[in-house]
């Protein structure tokens, strides 16, 4: 009797909390347009659309957006009162009006299409049934008249047919249904009606059950529900039960509903899995085939009026239209049952769940001053127990055998009558409690165990609760204000936990619960939060508000099954992952009438659900139907403004808003703002946006919960404006809305503007330059002309006075050469003209090197001073030059000495280091007087020469110093009559023609004197000879120099200067030459004329004469220098003639000359033999000029030799030597140098140039081939191909 009555107060408190779940009401005050609603669809973009009495809405869960019938407006409603909705293809809807027949309705362009109107209605007499019709996937719409007739209409063609479905008096259509195989299907209360498309005709399908058997109310308005299932099963309803038919097994099936219904059962929808959810009597419910009928919601609709239209929306919210009530949205993810007190949230608890007294079983005193007894409610829990302490005694509820047991109670103490238990643990199965005066007490062997007391410890403290951990047999104590007790139960050692910024955030602690994955940690709740605390290291750490916390308070905490934390706080139900430390936060919009908690008004109920409470309420839950959400929200765009003014669509021939793939503006409305929304329905104040224009501002914008995003004076430019939100329990969706928007600039900051302003700019700027160069230009031009005219003065007035100089220095010497020549007239004695003679000399050589001078200055002036470089000793080269002087320094008292090294060999110029010598000297000397010194010195360095010319004279004047090597110039202190000032200016410009370096230091105070420093590059003689054969290696290949001289030291001579560059042979005759000259065949020859057995003559005229080898040159040496000597050389062909004494560079220079001639004759000829357009005719009929005559008589020898033999595919290059009377090695050898190509080349060049010319007087390939004296027509293409670099074909 005691379980009966337990159950029917457990159901009873059942139902009171049923209707507390999370229910959201949307009404007129919310913006629908009227509150009762006929239908409900969910697009594909998302968007709910409701019908109603007063127009279609479009509602986005933040604002409804409505279409109305406007008068003489063609794309409006035909109505507002719209009966019933079914969602199309396309995204499209058709609307069904009370009066006014049915629309199509584009929702993504906007467009109405109006299929049957009211005079079609009226002219066929005829109504269509509220709900008993559809589309077809055809395009056919079917319906159900009032009169309970059928009737079928092609919407393209607009023909109306009437079905004859051969009803029996009494059969009443009950809907009409099109299967997923496009076959239509009429229900009946006795047959199920089978369209058969072929014979245009239904078949009977007879139904084997009795079925409505009260007939549904008002049948000419309303339908049951007919749908086919996700496994292809047609299922339908009465109030009774749902009836199942298989199409394809033809069988059928009922299952009875688990209650009794007051109406047919009429809506069902379905969620995106196929679950199937259906209305009976203002509640939702949900069929599986394997779970049966599941209770899912329930609404208190007014006046139990029937719902109108039932939804499942994407995000599995059910949605319910009601008859005059608007619409209730339900969460089933969400199973809140909130209840009020009726005395207080254990009392209630404890008797509603538990079926316990609290006065009675828990021997709680009605005692005025003291709290509620919730405030003494502490409890733990195991697998199998629930333990609930409350005054001094503690019991717990088996859950296995269902039955709450009751625990003798704590030891009473008399000093204190109200001592209730402040803390309870479990020791092992046993339970540990502490009591308000901190006495702690084991529960053994059926008795309570005192084990000792924390008041000698302080007696101060205030317990809040306890925790024991068995393994280290510590009991961890937390108190109202004094932090942690860490109790050693073995050792009854007590350690004090406070308050410090490492250990513990904080000292006042309310609630205590250990992890249930990690036995290291312990959860606290604190009035600063939660605390995360570690055993091992004593640490804690401290989640807040700045973790997502609602508030910091924590008051009571309970764990459920999969470890997650369920807290109160003064501003909602949280619920804390410890792992990954998520929160999500509970509160009114999730179906809770209490958001504000109170301490330790927390319980485990029987049935495993929890219960929280505040001050007049609580609510009770289980954690695994509180559902975390998975789903995805689209987020889409609702509304344009640009410059505050909402964007006309019709005007600017845009598509509805969320359509718009790109927006373009003009730069003068670039302040846009976009409003958007998540289509997701449960709360949408709990959904988070977030967005960002790239291109702009790259990085997400966090905004909350504001919808609307707004962006100030965008430059032009190119954007993206993306949007994303969050769904309920904020997880980003992964769905993102995109909007390109163009900004376009104003026309002068166009492209083509900005092209222009770039053209101008650069012709500005190109302009500007050459205005300003042309200033500079005319500005320069009369500096240069000032400068030029004053340049010209100047010169005027040096070359006056450099001529007059000239005319002294001329004058000087001619008298003193004039004279002493007429004085040899009268005189005899032969003494007096010796000294005579050596004053004619002495100024005859004055004018020799005046002159000189006069022609190097020339030179270098014009470039062509070139300086002659020999090998040898350069001291004895410099000590003639000083002995020059010796003379003259004698004559005005100078000491002139030369300090130099015994030996230094250099490749040097004697001219240049003679000039650059005589003029330093003669400077000096110039300027010394009696009594000075003139030291020359000589050092031999390993980079070069260093000589100083070193003198004790009066020296330059400092201001002069910077102009002694300038052209003309002459110092102050020399007679302005005197010299000519070119010395200096000469040394100069010789050394720099030496790339040497040449410095000067002198001083005019005592002790006076000058120096000048000359250092030249030089080279020694291995290295000269180093870079020679270095030279020489990097050549590709040394030419061959045979030397004809009789004269062996000459011979030998001439051979080892031209050894590093060549390969030298030598003969000492003609006879001899003439047979080294076929047995090696050098590149060149030089030759004495004058020589026994056979002498030069003839031996070039035998060279000249022979065919092997009259092609390489030679150069005749010779000490005959008549023009009749030369002439009689070049007759017998000599190429070049070198006069005895020569100089050994200037034979170099002719070898080389000539080498290189022969070798570009040579390379011509070869570029003529491998040009495949040469013509051979023009090539034998040329005339040969004097340089390659031999050469041209040598080829077209050869030529008119092979085309005698030219079909004769035998002929060889044997044949050819034997033919030019010459063996095959000189032949070769010949034809090498001279061609560079194998003689077997030539002798197929000719051929195949042969064959080009034979192909353009239109004979065949083959017959070419055979005439050209080639074996095959393949082989002659593939030699013609190589050579012309196309076929035969190609080119005939």
């Amino acid at each position: 009797m005691i379980k009966f009555l337990l159950s029917i107060s457990l159901y009873l408190f059942g139902l009171q909390l049923f209707f507390s779940q999370n229910i959201r009401h949307l009404s007129v005050d919310d913006g629908l347009p009227q509150s009762f609603v006929s239908a409900l669809e969910q697009d594909e973009e998302g968007f709910v659309w409701i019908g109603t009495r007063n127009g279609l809405s479009r509602y986005d869960g933040q604002n409804f957006k409505t279409f109305q019938h406007h008068f003489n407006t063609n794309n409006s409603l035909a109505s507002n009162t719209i009966d019933y909705l079914r969602k199309g293809r396309q995204n499209g809807l058709w609307i069904k009006y009370e009066t006014a027949g049915i629309d199509y309705f584009d929702t993504s362009s906007g467009k109405i299409t109006h299929i049957i109107n009211t005079a079609f209605l009226e002219k066929n007499n005829i109504d269509i049934h509220r709900k008993s019709w559809l589309v077809t996937q055809d395009g056919y719409l079917w319906f159900k008249t009032i009169k309970n007739e059928l009737f079928s209409f092609d919407i393209q063609k607009k023909i109306l047919s009437r079905r004859n479905l051969n009803f029996n008096s009494d059969e009443i259509i009950y809907n009409i249904l099109e299967d997923k195989n496009k076959n239509i299907w009429v229900l009946t209360q006795k047959n199920l009606k089978f369209f058969d498309k072929k014979k245009n005709s239904f078949t009977d399908i007879h139904i084997p059950y009795k079925m409505f058997t009260n007939k549904l109310y008002q049948n000419n308005i309303e339908a049951v529900l007919f749908h086919q299932s996700k496994n292809g099963e047609l299922m339908w309803a009465d109030k009774d039960r749902f009836y199942f038919f298989d199409p394809v097994k033809k069988t059928f099936k009922n299952e009875k509903l688990p209650f009794s219904s007051i109406y047919t059962i009429k809506l069902l929808s379905t969620d995106i899995h196929g679950k199937e959810y259906f209305v009976a009597d203002n509640a939702i419910y949900r069929y599986d085939k394997a779970l049966g009928f599941r209770k899912i919601a329930a609404v208190n609709l007014e006046q139990n009026r029937p719902p109108q239209a039932f939804l499942v929306d994407n995000s599995g919210l059910l949605w319910i239209g009601g008859d005059a009530e608007g619409i209730y949205t339900v969460d089933p993810k969400l199973n809140f049952r909130s209840f009020s007190f009726e005395k207080d949230f254990a009392t209630d608890l404890l008797k509603n769940y538990y079926g316990v007294s609290l006065n009675d079983f828990f021997n709680w005193p009605e005692v005025n001053g003291i709290l509620p007894a919730s405030y003494f409610l502490r409890s733990a829990t195991t697998p199998n127990k629930n333990w609930i302490a409350l005054n001094r005694i503690v019991s717990y509820y088996d859950h296995l055998q269902k039955k709450i047991f009751r625990l003798p109670e704590l030891p009473k103490i008399k000093s204190e009558p109200f001592a209730p238990i402040k803390g309870i643990s479990l020791y092992d199965e046993s339970p540990i409690v502490i009591d308000e005066l901190n006495n702690i007490y084991l529960f053994q062997q059926s008795r309570w165990k005192f084990l000792f007391s924390l008041k000698n410890f302080n007696a101060n403290i205030k317990t809040a609760n306890i925790y024991f951990d068995f393994k280290t047999k510590i009991l961890w104590v937390i108190t109202e204000s004094h932090g942690i007790l860490k109790v050693n139960l073995e050792t009854q050692k007590i350690y004090h936990i406070k308050n410090n910024t490492k250990s513990l955030p904080v000292n006042h602690l309310i609630s205590l619960v250990p992890d249930q994955k990690n036995d290291d940690i312990l959860w606290i709740g604190s009035n600063d939060g939660l605390i995360q605390y570690s055993k091992k290291n004593n640490k804690g750490k401290i989640f807040s508000g700045k973790d997502g916390f609602p508030d910091n308070v924590i008051y009571s905490i309970l764990p459920d099954k999969s470890g997650n934390l369920w807290m109160g706080t003064n501003k909602g139900l949280l619920k804390f992952d410890p792992t990954t430390y998520k929160v999500r936060t509970f509160t009114r919009s999730h179906g809770l009438e209490n958001i504000e908690f109170n301490r330790f008004h927390q319980l485990m109920l029987p049935n495993g659900k929890m219960a929280f409470g505040g001050a007049k309420s609580g609510v009770v839950f289980s954690p695994e139907d509180i559902k975390s959400d998975h789903f995805s929200p689209p987020t889409v765009i609702t509304q344009i403004a640009l410059n505050n003014e909402n964007i006309d669509l019709v005007e600017r021939n845009l598509k509805p808003l969320n359509q718009i793939e790109e927006l373009s503006v003009d730069y003068f409305e670039n302040t846009v703002s976009i409003n958007f929304a998540a289509l997701q329905y449960d709360d949408s104040k709990q959904i988070w946006y977030r967005y960002r224009l790239k291109g702009y501002q790259d990085e997400w914008i966090f905004a909350g919960n504001n919808a609307e995003a707004v962006f100030t004076k965008l430059p032009p430019g190119n954007y993206i404006f993306q949007v994303n939100a969050t769904n309920t329990t904020g997880n980003w969706s992964n769905l993102i809305k995109s909007l390109t928007i163009k900004v376009t600039p104003p026309w002068w900051k166009t492209w083509w503007a900005i092209t222009l302003y770039v053209i101008l700019l650069i012709g500005g700027i190109f302009w500007l330059i050459r205005f300003k160069i042309n200033q500079e230009i005319i500005k320069n031009s009369i500096k240069l002309k000032q400068k030029e005219a004053h340049e010209l003065r100047r010169l005027d007035k040096i070359k006056t006075k450099f001529f007059a100089n000239i005319a002294h220095e001329f004058r000087t010497p001619l008298s003193l050469i004039v004279g002493p020549a007429e004085q040899l007239k009268s005189v005899e004695s032969q003494h007096e003209k010796e000294i005579l003679f050596g004053t004619i000399k002495k100024n005859t050589n004055s004018l020799i090197q005046l002159t000189d001078q006069l022609i190097d200055v020339a030179k270098l002036e014009a470039g062509v001073l070139k300086p002659h470089f020999v090998w040898g000793d350069v001291v004895p080269v410099i000590s003639n030059i000083v002995n020059a002087f010796l003379e003259t320094a004698f004559e005005k008292g100078i000491a002139l000495s030369l300090e130099s090294p015994d030996k230094a060999e250099f490749l040097f110029s004697i001219n240049t280091l003679d000039r650059i010598l005589y003029n330093l000297i003669s400077n000096s000397i110039k300027f010394c007087e009696n009594g000075d010194t003139i030291t020359v010195k000589v050092d031999k360095e390993i980079n070069g020469l260093s000589i100083q010319v070193i003198d004790s004279g009066a020296g330059i004047p400092e201001d002069e110093q910077t102009e002694i090597f300038e052209r003309y110039f002459k110092g102050s202190n020399q007679d302005q009559l005197q010299g000519n000032g070119l010395g200096l200016s000469l040394v100069k410009e010789l050394v720099d023609l030496h790339h040497g370096t040449i410095n000067m230091t002198s001083s005019t105070q005592n002790p006076s004197g000058t120096t000048f420093s000359v250092w030249l590059p030089f080279e020694a003689q291995k290295d000269h000879l180093a870079e020679k054969a270095e030279h020489q290696e990097n050549s590709e290949e040394k030419a061959t120099i045979l030397i004809v001289e009789d004269h062996e030291e000459l011979a030998q001579f001439i051979a080892g200067n031209l050894a590093g560059s060549y390969h030298v042979l030598t003969a000492e005759n003609g006879k001899k030459a003439l047979e080294i000259t076929l047995e090696k065949m050098p590149n060149l020859i030089v030759s004495d004329v004058a020589m026994s057995e056979m002498d030069g003559f003839e031996f070039c005229k035998a060279l000249k004469s022979d065919v092997t080898i009259n092609h390489i040159p030679i150069i005749m040496l010779t000490a005959k220098a008549d023009a009749e000597s030369r002439l009689e050389g070049l007759s017998y062909g000599a190429n070049d003639y070198v006069v005895k004494p020569f100089s050994v560079e200037e034979l170099k220079l002719r070898i080389e000359n000539l080498l290189n001639l022969q070798n570009r004759q040579y390379e011509n000829f070869h570029k003529q033999l491998l040009q495949p357009e040469t013509n051979i005719a023009e090539s034998e009929t040329k005339q040969p000029d004097s340089t390659n005559n031999l050469h041209k008589e040598f080829l077209n020898r050869i030529y008119e030799i092979i085309a005698e033999n030219l079909d004769n595919s035998d002929f060889s290059v044997d044949e050819l030597a034997s033919e030019l009377s010459m063996s095959r090695t000189s032949l070769h050898r010949k034809v090498k140098m001279m061609f560079n190509i194998p003689t077997g080349e030539i002798i197929k060049i000719y051929r195949l140039k042969r064959a080009a010319e034979l192909l353009k007087q239109n004979y065949s390939i083959s017959e070419v081939a055979y005439m050209t004296g080639f074996n095959s027509p393949s082989y002659f293409t593939k030699c013609f191909k190589e050579y012309f670099g196309k076929t035969p074909n190609t080119y005939h």
